[in-house]
Protein backbone atom coordinates (compact mmCIF):
# COMPACT_ATOMS: atom_id res chain seq x y z
CA UNK A 1 0.00 0.00 0.00
CA UNK A 2 1.26 3.97 -1.00
CA UNK A 3 2.11 6.09 1.86
CA UNK A 4 -0.06 9.11 2.24
CA UNK A 5 2.60 11.05 1.04
CA UNK A 6 3.11 9.32 -2.08
CA UNK A 7 -0.52 10.11 -3.08
CA UNK A 8 0.93 14.32 -2.70
CA UNK A 9 1.76 15.92 -6.48
CA UNK A 10 5.28 17.35 -7.10
CA UNK A 11 3.62 20.80 -6.35
CA UNK A 12 1.90 19.76 -3.46
CA UNK A 13 5.50 18.46 -2.01
CA UNK A 14 6.77 21.86 -2.68
CA UNK A 15 4.32 23.63 -0.56
CA UNK A 16 4.67 21.08 2.30
CA UNK A 17 8.56 22.37 2.17
CA UNK A 18 7.39 26.14 2.94
CA UNK A 19 7.55 27.76 6.10
CA UNK A 20 4.11 29.02 7.72
CA UNK A 21 5.11 32.86 6.36
CA UNK A 22 5.72 32.09 2.69
CA UNK A 23 2.61 30.12 2.52
CA UNK A 24 0.92 32.88 4.13
CA UNK A 25 2.15 35.72 1.74
CA UNK A 26 1.39 33.09 -1.26
CA UNK A 27 -2.00 32.97 0.21
CA UNK A 28 -2.18 37.07 0.33
CA UNK A 29 -0.77 37.19 -3.05
CA UNK A 30 -3.57 35.00 -4.23
CA UNK A 31 -6.48 36.51 -2.61
CA UNK A 32 -5.05 40.15 -4.26
CA UNK A 33 -4.91 38.37 -7.68
CA UNK A 34 -8.29 37.27 -7.43
CA UNK A 35 -9.55 40.48 -6.86
CA UNK A 36 -7.70 42.46 -8.89
CA UNK A 37 -8.26 40.44 -12.09
CA UNK A 38 -11.69 38.54 -11.61
CA UNK A 39 -13.50 40.57 -9.18
CA UNK A 40 -12.90 43.68 -10.85
CA UNK A 41 -11.98 42.93 -13.95
CA UNK A 42 -9.01 44.78 -14.21
CA UNK A 43 -5.66 45.14 -16.33
CA UNK A 44 -2.53 42.87 -14.69
CA UNK A 45 -1.22 46.38 -13.94
CA UNK A 46 -3.79 46.69 -10.95
CA UNK A 47 -2.48 43.94 -9.35
CA UNK A 48 1.23 45.32 -9.09
CA UNK A 49 -0.48 48.90 -7.28
CA UNK A 50 -2.95 46.75 -5.28
CA UNK A 51 0.54 44.91 -4.04
CA UNK A 52 1.77 47.99 -3.32
CA UNK A 53 -0.85 49.54 -1.35
CA UNK A 54 -1.00 46.74 1.08
CA UNK A 55 2.68 46.76 1.49
CA UNK A 56 2.00 50.56 2.51
CA UNK A 57 -0.89 49.06 5.00
CA UNK A 58 1.53 47.08 6.35
CA UNK A 59 0.85 43.70 4.45
CA UNK A 60 4.14 41.98 4.36
CA UNK A 61 3.78 40.61 0.48
CA UNK A 62 7.61 40.68 -0.12
CA UNK A 63 8.95 41.38 -3.55
CA UNK A 64 9.53 38.29 -5.14
CA UNK A 65 5.82 37.56 -6.41
CA UNK A 66 4.20 41.12 -6.45
CA UNK A 67 4.90 41.99 -10.43
CA UNK A 68 2.88 40.81 -13.61
CA UNK A 69 4.63 37.95 -14.22
CA UNK A 70 3.56 36.28 -10.89
CA UNK A 71 0.49 37.36 -11.47
CA UNK A 72 0.13 35.72 -14.53
CA UNK A 73 1.52 32.26 -12.62
CA UNK A 74 -1.64 32.83 -9.98
CA UNK A 75 -4.13 33.09 -12.34
CA UNK A 76 -3.37 30.13 -14.43
CA UNK A 77 -3.40 28.06 -11.19
CA UNK A 78 -6.87 29.55 -10.15
CA UNK A 79 -8.03 29.02 -13.37
CA UNK A 80 -6.94 25.11 -13.57
CA UNK A 81 -8.41 25.26 -10.30
CA UNK A 82 -11.90 26.48 -11.18
CA UNK A 83 -11.53 24.04 -14.23
CA UNK A 84 -11.09 20.94 -12.02
CA UNK A 85 -14.75 22.42 -10.55
CA UNK A 86 -16.28 22.46 -14.01
CA UNK A 87 -15.01 19.27 -14.68
CA UNK A 88 -15.79 17.39 -11.57
CA UNK A 89 -19.85 18.56 -12.01
CA UNK A 90 -19.35 17.62 -15.92
CA UNK A 91 -18.50 14.07 -14.75
CA UNK A 92 -22.07 13.74 -12.72
CA UNK A 93 -24.49 15.15 -15.51
CA UNK A 94 -25.73 12.76 -18.66
CA UNK A 95 -26.30 16.02 -20.93
CA UNK A 96 -24.99 19.15 -22.11
CA UNK A 97 -25.11 22.20 -24.60
CA UNK A 98 -22.16 23.23 -26.16
CA UNK A 99 -22.23 27.22 -26.66
CA UNK A 100 -19.74 28.69 -28.84
CA UNK A 101 -19.06 32.22 -30.18
CA UNK A 102 -16.01 34.13 -32.85
CA UNK A 103 -14.02 36.59 -31.09
CA UNK A 104 -11.06 39.14 -32.48
CA UNK A 105 -8.64 39.81 -29.58
CA UNK A 106 -6.29 43.32 -30.68
CA UNK A 107 -3.66 41.39 -32.38
CA UNK A 108 -6.10 39.90 -35.06
CA UNK A 109 -6.14 36.90 -34.01
CA UNK A 110 -9.30 34.91 -34.49
CA UNK A 111 -10.42 33.17 -30.90
CA UNK A 112 -13.44 31.02 -30.17
CA UNK A 113 -15.06 31.35 -26.74
CA UNK A 114 -16.70 28.06 -25.71
CA UNK A 115 -19.52 27.68 -22.64
CA UNK A 116 -20.93 24.78 -21.38
CA UNK A 117 -24.65 24.30 -20.80
CA UNK A 118 -26.48 21.37 -18.27
CA UNK A 119 -28.83 20.89 -15.77
CA UNK A 120 -28.10 18.79 -12.60
CA UNK A 121 -30.68 17.92 -10.46
CA UNK A 122 -33.13 20.40 -11.16
CA UNK A 123 -30.90 23.47 -11.41
CA UNK A 124 -29.14 24.83 -14.74
CA UNK A 125 -25.48 25.76 -14.42
CA UNK A 126 -23.37 27.30 -17.63
CA UNK A 127 -19.57 27.85 -17.17
CA UNK A 128 -16.91 29.12 -19.42
CA UNK A 129 -14.42 26.54 -20.67
CA UNK A 130 -12.43 28.66 -22.73
CA UNK A 131 -11.65 31.48 -25.19
CA UNK A 132 -9.33 29.20 -27.86
CA UNK A 133 -7.34 30.07 -30.48
CA UNK A 134 -8.85 28.97 -34.22
CA UNK A 135 -6.11 27.86 -36.91
CA UNK A 136 -9.03 29.94 -39.61
CA UNK A 137 -12.37 30.85 -38.96
CA UNK A 138 -13.79 27.82 -41.20
CA UNK A 139 -16.14 25.17 -39.81
CA UNK A 140 -13.46 22.43 -39.31
CA UNK A 141 -11.29 25.60 -37.39
CA UNK A 142 -13.85 26.40 -35.14
CA UNK A 143 -15.30 22.75 -34.19
CA UNK A 144 -11.26 21.85 -33.85
CA UNK A 145 -11.14 24.81 -31.16
CA UNK A 146 -14.69 23.66 -29.13
CA UNK A 147 -13.05 20.03 -29.09
CA UNK A 148 -9.59 21.50 -27.41
CA UNK A 149 -11.95 23.25 -24.79
CA UNK A 150 -12.88 19.74 -23.77
CA UNK A 151 -9.80 18.73 -22.99
CA UNK A 152 -9.77 17.90 -19.39
CA UNK A 153 -7.36 15.94 -17.21
CA UNK A 154 -9.36 13.22 -15.71
CA UNK A 155 -11.81 12.77 -18.14
CA UNK A 156 -11.39 12.10 -21.96
CA UNK A 157 -12.80 14.57 -24.79
CA UNK A 158 -14.75 11.61 -25.82
CA UNK A 159 -16.52 11.07 -22.86
CA UNK A 160 -17.50 14.21 -22.77
CA UNK A 161 -18.46 14.17 -26.14
CA UNK A 162 -21.05 11.36 -25.77
CA UNK A 163 -22.71 13.76 -23.53
CA UNK A 164 -23.36 16.93 -26.10
CA UNK A 165 -27.05 16.97 -27.37
CA UNK A 166 -26.78 20.23 -28.64
CA UNK A 167 -24.58 23.35 -30.31
CA UNK A 168 -25.77 26.81 -29.65
CA UNK A 169 -24.26 29.27 -32.11
CA UNK A 170 -25.40 32.37 -34.23
CA UNK A 171 -26.92 32.08 -37.74
CA UNK A 172 -24.21 32.36 -39.46
CA UNK A 173 -23.92 29.62 -42.46
CA UNK A 174 -20.25 28.35 -40.80
CA UNK A 175 -22.31 27.41 -37.75
CA UNK A 176 -25.64 26.41 -39.31
CA UNK A 177 -24.26 24.68 -42.61
CA UNK A 178 -26.33 21.36 -43.06
CA UNK A 179 -23.44 19.94 -44.97
CA UNK A 180 -20.35 21.72 -44.07
CA UNK A 181 -21.32 24.45 -40.83
CA UNK A 182 -20.29 22.86 -37.46
CA UNK A 183 -23.63 21.58 -36.44
CA UNK A 184 -22.59 19.25 -39.72
CA UNK A 185 -19.18 18.43 -37.98
CA UNK A 186 -21.15 17.52 -34.81
CA UNK A 187 -23.55 15.12 -36.08
CA UNK A 188 -21.05 13.60 -38.63
CA UNK A 189 -18.51 12.78 -35.76
CA UNK A 190 -20.26 12.51 -32.61
CA UNK A 191 -24.00 12.13 -32.74
CA UNK A 192 -26.92 13.17 -35.90
CA UNK A 193 -29.28 13.99 -32.91
CA UNK A 194 -27.25 16.83 -31.61
CA UNK A 195 -29.55 19.62 -32.35
CA UNK A 196 -28.69 23.47 -33.86
CA UNK A 197 -29.91 26.22 -31.81
CA UNK A 198 -29.42 29.24 -33.51
CA UNK A 199 -28.94 32.44 -31.29
CA UNK A 200 -32.44 34.20 -30.46
CA UNK A 201 -31.10 37.32 -30.05
CA UNK A 202 -29.38 37.08 -32.87
CA UNK A 203 -32.56 36.34 -34.81
CA UNK A 204 -33.80 39.65 -33.98
CA UNK A 205 -30.96 40.98 -35.16
CA UNK A 206 -31.33 39.56 -38.24
CA UNK A 207 -34.92 39.87 -38.62
CA UNK A 208 -34.81 43.80 -38.16
CA UNK A 209 -32.23 43.88 -40.75
CA UNK A 210 -34.13 42.02 -43.06
CA UNK A 211 -36.87 44.10 -42.75
CA UNK A 212 -34.89 47.26 -43.45
CA UNK A 213 -33.07 46.01 -46.32
CA UNK A 214 -34.93 48.11 -49.22
CA UNK A 215 -36.48 50.53 -46.75
CA UNK A 216 -35.08 54.55 -48.23
CA UNK A 217 -35.78 56.04 -45.16
CA UNK A 218 -34.10 53.48 -42.79
CA UNK A 219 -30.80 54.25 -45.08
CA UNK A 220 -31.17 57.86 -44.57
CA UNK A 221 -31.34 57.92 -40.94
CA UNK A 222 -28.77 55.33 -40.40
CA UNK A 223 -26.46 57.71 -42.88
CA UNK A 224 -27.40 60.76 -40.89
CA UNK A 225 -26.08 59.49 -37.68
CA UNK A 226 -22.78 57.61 -38.38
CA UNK A 227 -22.01 60.93 -40.34
CA UNK A 228 -22.72 62.80 -37.59
CA UNK A 229 -20.91 60.27 -35.24
CA UNK A 230 -18.15 60.77 -37.24
CA UNK A 231 -18.52 64.40 -37.52
CA UNK A 232 -18.32 64.85 -33.51
CA UNK A 233 -15.30 62.58 -33.29
CA UNK A 234 -13.18 65.64 -33.92
CA UNK A 235 -12.03 66.85 -30.67
CA UNK A 236 -12.58 70.45 -31.86
CA UNK A 237 -16.05 69.84 -32.85
CA UNK A 238 -16.97 67.59 -29.53
CA UNK A 239 -16.15 70.46 -27.46
CA UNK A 240 -18.04 73.19 -29.07
CA UNK A 241 -20.81 70.83 -28.84
CA UNK A 242 -20.13 70.57 -25.10
CA UNK A 243 -20.08 74.08 -24.88
CA UNK A 244 -23.50 74.32 -26.58
CA UNK A 245 -25.20 71.60 -24.03
CA UNK A 246 -24.08 73.80 -21.08
CA UNK A 247 -25.28 77.09 -23.11
CA UNK A 248 -28.43 75.68 -23.30
CA UNK A 249 -28.53 73.73 -19.82
CA UNK A 250 -29.50 70.46 -21.44
CA UNK A 251 -27.91 67.31 -20.62
CA UNK A 252 -24.75 66.54 -22.51
CA UNK A 253 -25.91 63.56 -24.86
CA UNK A 254 -23.02 62.51 -27.52
CA UNK A 255 -23.47 60.91 -30.43
CA UNK A 256 -23.35 57.83 -30.46
CA UNK A 257 -22.02 54.83 -33.13
CA UNK A 258 -24.88 53.68 -34.70
CA UNK A 259 -23.15 49.72 -35.14
CA UNK A 260 -21.89 47.46 -32.49
CA UNK A 261 -21.85 44.00 -31.52
CA UNK A 262 -25.50 44.51 -30.04
CA UNK A 263 -27.00 45.95 -32.81
CA UNK A 264 -30.18 46.66 -32.06
CA UNK A 265 -29.36 48.53 -28.49
CA UNK A 266 -26.60 50.23 -30.24
CA UNK A 267 -29.01 51.15 -32.75
CA UNK A 268 -31.41 52.49 -29.96
CA UNK A 269 -28.96 54.53 -28.46
CA UNK A 270 -27.82 56.19 -31.29
CA UNK A 271 -31.04 57.75 -32.27
CA UNK A 272 -32.47 58.80 -28.50
CA UNK A 273 -28.85 60.44 -28.26
CA UNK A 274 -29.73 62.45 -31.61
CA UNK A 275 -33.29 63.15 -30.66
CA UNK A 276 -32.19 64.15 -27.11
CA UNK A 277 -29.07 66.46 -28.50
CA UNK A 278 -31.72 68.01 -31.46
CA UNK A 279 -31.49 71.35 -30.15
CA UNK A 280 -27.79 71.23 -29.35
CA UNK A 281 -26.81 69.78 -32.58
CA UNK A 282 -28.91 71.95 -35.06
CA UNK A 283 -27.57 75.19 -33.27
CA UNK A 284 -23.62 73.97 -33.29
CA UNK A 285 -24.09 72.81 -36.82
CA UNK A 286 -25.97 76.45 -37.27
CA UNK A 287 -22.73 78.11 -36.16
CA UNK A 288 -20.36 75.64 -38.26
CA UNK A 289 -22.03 76.23 -41.34
CA UNK A 290 -21.88 80.21 -41.00
CA UNK A 291 -18.09 79.88 -40.88
CA UNK A 292 -16.85 80.53 -43.97
CA UNK A 293 -12.76 79.73 -43.76
CA UNK A 294 -14.13 76.13 -42.84
CA UNK A 295 -15.08 74.80 -46.44
CA UNK A 296 -15.36 71.05 -45.51
CA UNK A 297 -17.14 71.40 -42.23
CA UNK A 298 -19.41 74.04 -43.40
CA UNK A 299 -20.77 71.75 -46.17
CA UNK A 300 -20.95 69.05 -43.85
CA UNK A 301 -23.09 70.98 -41.60
CA UNK A 302 -25.29 72.37 -44.00
CA UNK A 303 -26.15 68.89 -45.02
CA UNK A 304 -26.84 67.93 -41.69
CA UNK A 305 -29.12 70.54 -40.85
CA UNK A 306 -30.95 69.98 -43.62
CA UNK A 307 -31.69 66.18 -42.61
CA UNK A 308 -32.20 67.09 -39.50
CA UNK A 309 -35.27 70.04 -40.09
CA UNK A 310 -36.78 67.45 -42.62
CA UNK A 311 -39.92 66.01 -41.27
CA UNK A 312 -39.91 62.68 -43.04
CA UNK A 313 -37.12 61.79 -41.05
CA UNK A 314 -37.40 63.22 -37.77
CA UNK A 315 -40.86 61.40 -37.93
CA UNK A 316 -39.26 57.93 -39.20
CA UNK A 317 -36.55 58.45 -36.12
CA UNK A 318 -39.57 58.78 -33.87
CA UNK A 319 -41.14 55.50 -35.29
CA UNK A 320 -37.50 53.85 -34.95
CA UNK A 321 -37.46 54.24 -30.96
CA UNK A 322 -41.04 52.84 -30.56
CA UNK A 323 -40.33 50.07 -33.13
CA UNK A 324 -36.43 49.27 -31.72
CA UNK A 325 -37.75 49.78 -28.22
CA UNK A 326 -40.07 46.84 -28.93
CA UNK A 327 -37.63 44.50 -30.19
CA UNK A 328 -34.79 45.63 -27.61
CA UNK A 329 -37.22 44.19 -24.97
CA UNK A 330 -37.49 41.07 -26.75
CA UNK A 331 -33.66 40.81 -27.20
CA UNK A 332 -33.21 41.68 -23.29
CA UNK A 333 -35.40 38.43 -22.84
CA UNK A 334 -33.88 36.24 -24.79
CA UNK A 335 -30.81 36.96 -23.43
CA UNK A 336 -31.62 36.39 -20.03
CA UNK A 337 -28.57 33.49 -18.96
CA UNK A 338 -31.93 31.21 -17.28
CA UNK A 339 -34.38 31.61 -20.54
CA UNK A 340 -35.97 28.86 -22.01
CA UNK A 341 -36.42 27.76 -25.48
CA UNK A 342 -40.45 27.09 -24.44
CA UNK A 343 -40.32 30.92 -23.20
CA UNK A 344 -39.67 32.32 -26.59
CA UNK A 345 -43.03 31.21 -27.76
CA UNK A 346 -44.72 33.34 -25.22
CA UNK A 347 -42.17 36.57 -25.97
CA UNK A 348 -42.31 36.63 -29.45
CA UNK A 349 -46.43 36.28 -29.38
CA UNK A 350 -46.35 39.62 -26.98
CA UNK A 351 -43.91 41.84 -29.64
CA UNK A 352 -45.76 40.43 -32.85
CA UNK A 353 -48.87 41.71 -31.59
CA UNK A 354 -47.01 45.29 -29.90
CA UNK A 355 -45.57 45.73 -33.19
CA UNK A 356 -48.78 44.69 -34.87
CA UNK A 357 -50.38 47.91 -32.60
CA UNK A 358 -47.58 50.26 -33.76
CA UNK A 359 -49.45 49.02 -37.33
CA UNK A 360 -52.11 50.42 -36.33
CA UNK A 361 -51.73 53.54 -34.73
CA UNK A 362 -48.90 55.56 -33.71
CA UNK A 363 -46.65 54.77 -31.03
CA UNK A 364 -45.71 56.83 -27.68
CA UNK A 365 -42.75 58.66 -29.67
CA UNK A 366 -44.07 59.51 -32.81
CA UNK A 367 -47.23 60.84 -30.85
CA UNK A 368 -45.13 63.39 -29.74
CA UNK A 369 -44.67 65.05 -33.28
CA UNK A 370 -47.70 63.59 -35.61
CA UNK A 371 -49.13 66.63 -35.27
CA UNK A 372 -46.88 69.48 -35.13
CA UNK A 373 -44.21 70.87 -37.90
CA UNK A 374 -41.67 71.69 -35.92
CA UNK A 375 -39.95 69.79 -32.98
CA UNK A 376 -37.91 70.99 -29.81
CA UNK A 377 -38.40 74.69 -31.65
CA UNK A 378 -37.38 74.25 -35.12
CA UNK A 379 -39.51 74.18 -37.92
CA UNK A 380 -39.86 70.91 -40.12
CA UNK A 381 -39.61 70.99 -43.80
CA UNK A 382 -41.30 68.96 -46.33
CA UNK A 383 -44.18 65.93 -45.88
CA UNK A 384 -45.02 62.74 -43.82
CA UNK A 385 -46.05 60.81 -47.41
CA UNK A 386 -42.62 59.26 -47.52
CA UNK A 387 -42.54 58.26 -44.06
CA UNK A 388 -46.21 57.55 -44.16
CA UNK A 389 -45.86 54.91 -46.92
CA UNK A 390 -42.47 53.23 -45.43
CA UNK A 391 -43.49 52.93 -41.92
CA UNK A 392 -46.25 50.39 -42.53
CA UNK A 393 -44.37 48.49 -45.19
CA UNK A 394 -42.16 48.37 -42.10
CA UNK A 395 -44.23 47.04 -39.76
CA UNK A 396 -45.37 44.46 -42.37
CA UNK A 397 -42.43 43.21 -42.94
CA UNK A 398 -40.85 43.29 -39.81
CA UNK A 399 -43.73 41.05 -38.50
CA UNK A 400 -42.73 38.68 -41.23
CA UNK A 401 -39.41 38.06 -40.78
CA UNK A 402 -39.46 38.13 -37.10
CA UNK A 403 -41.90 34.74 -37.95
CA UNK A 404 -39.92 33.60 -40.56
CA UNK A 405 -36.58 33.21 -38.05
CA UNK A 406 -38.56 31.53 -35.72
CA UNK A 407 -40.69 28.99 -37.73
CA UNK A 408 -38.71 26.56 -36.34
CA UNK A 409 -39.79 26.95 -32.89
CA UNK A 410 -43.58 25.96 -34.35
CA UNK A 411 -42.65 22.85 -35.81
CA UNK A 412 -39.68 19.66 -35.13
CA UNK A 413 -38.21 18.84 -31.54
CA UNK A 414 -38.78 22.52 -30.56
CA UNK A 415 -41.92 22.29 -30.21
CA UNK A 416 -42.00 19.81 -27.87
CA UNK A 417 -40.75 22.07 -25.08
CA UNK A 418 -44.13 23.34 -24.17
CA UNK A 419 -43.98 20.31 -22.40
CA UNK A 420 -42.39 22.80 -19.60
CA UNK A 421 -44.21 25.23 -19.97
CA UNK A 422 -47.32 24.86 -17.24
CA UNK A 423 -49.17 28.09 -18.90
CA UNK A 424 -49.31 25.33 -21.85
CA UNK A 425 -51.40 23.27 -19.82
CA UNK A 426 -55.04 22.49 -19.78
CA UNK A 427 -56.07 23.53 -16.74
CA UNK A 428 -58.00 20.84 -15.47
CA UNK A 429 -56.96 16.47 -16.01
CA UNK A 430 -60.51 16.04 -17.56
CA UNK A 431 -58.55 18.02 -20.59
CA UNK A 432 -55.17 16.69 -19.91
CA UNK A 433 -55.66 13.37 -21.15
CA UNK A 434 -53.40 13.04 -23.82
CA UNK A 435 -51.87 16.15 -23.62
CA UNK A 436 -48.02 16.41 -24.57
CA UNK A 437 -48.30 12.25 -25.57
CA UNK A 438 -47.21 14.05 -29.05
CA UNK A 439 -44.67 15.74 -27.83
CA UNK A 440 -43.04 13.27 -25.48
CA UNK A 441 -43.32 11.04 -28.57
CA UNK A 442 -40.95 13.53 -30.36
CA UNK A 443 -38.11 13.54 -27.73
CA UNK A 444 -38.36 10.03 -27.43
CA UNK A 445 -37.85 9.38 -30.94
CA UNK A 446 -34.92 11.80 -32.12
CA UNK A 447 -32.74 11.58 -29.11
CA UNK A 448 -33.60 7.38 -29.00
CA UNK A 449 -30.33 6.15 -29.18
CA UNK A 450 -28.93 8.84 -26.65
CA UNK A 451 -31.09 8.06 -23.93
CA UNK A 452 -31.01 4.33 -24.19
CA UNK A 453 -27.31 4.77 -23.91
CA UNK A 454 -27.85 6.67 -20.68
CA UNK A 455 -29.85 3.56 -19.41
CA UNK A 456 -33.66 5.32 -19.67
CA UNK A 457 -36.33 2.97 -20.21
CA UNK A 458 -37.98 4.52 -23.01
CA UNK A 459 -41.15 2.20 -22.74
CA UNK A 460 -41.81 3.11 -19.52
CA UNK A 461 -41.63 7.29 -20.28
CA UNK A 462 -44.71 7.68 -21.54
CA UNK A 463 -46.70 5.55 -18.61
CA UNK A 464 -44.44 7.88 -16.44
CA UNK A 465 -45.40 11.16 -18.09
CA UNK A 466 -49.22 10.01 -17.71
CA UNK A 467 -48.44 9.12 -13.85
CA UNK A 468 -46.70 13.11 -13.76
CA UNK A 469 -49.66 14.82 -14.91
CA UNK A 470 -52.03 12.65 -12.63
CA UNK A 471 -49.80 13.35 -9.79
CA UNK A 472 -49.86 17.20 -10.65
CA UNK A 473 -53.12 17.69 -11.62
CA UNK A 474 -54.47 15.38 -8.29
CA UNK A 475 -52.21 17.77 -5.91
CA UNK A 476 -52.86 21.17 -7.37
CA UNK A 477 -56.30 20.86 -8.76
CA UNK A 478 -56.07 23.23 -11.97
CA UNK A 479 -52.65 24.46 -13.29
Amino acid sequence: MKSHNAEFSPAEKSLQTLNSAVFERLEKLFRVAYIALLKIQGPFLDYEWMCCLEGKLGVDLGPTYSNRTSCKEFMVSIAEVERQKIEDELAQTNYCTIMSDGSTDVSGVENEGVYVHFARQGAYHCYFLGMVETECASASGIYSAIMESLHFNKHLTEEIQENIVGFAGDGASVNTGKLNGVIALFQGRINPSILMIQCMAHRVELGLKDAMKNVPLFSKVVELLDDIFKFYKSAKQKSELKSVFETLKLQFSMPTRVGGTRWVGHMLLAVKNMLKGYRALVFHLSKVSQIRSQSAPQSKAINFIKKLKSKSIIFFAHFLVDVISVLARLSKQLQERKGCVFQVHRQLETTLINLNKLGERDGFELRKVASSDTFEGEGLTGNTSEHDAQSARVIKGLVSCLQRRFDDLDKGIFSATKLADLNSWPTSSEDAKDFGDDCLMKLLDHFHDTLERKGVDLAAAEEEWTALKQALYKRFGRI
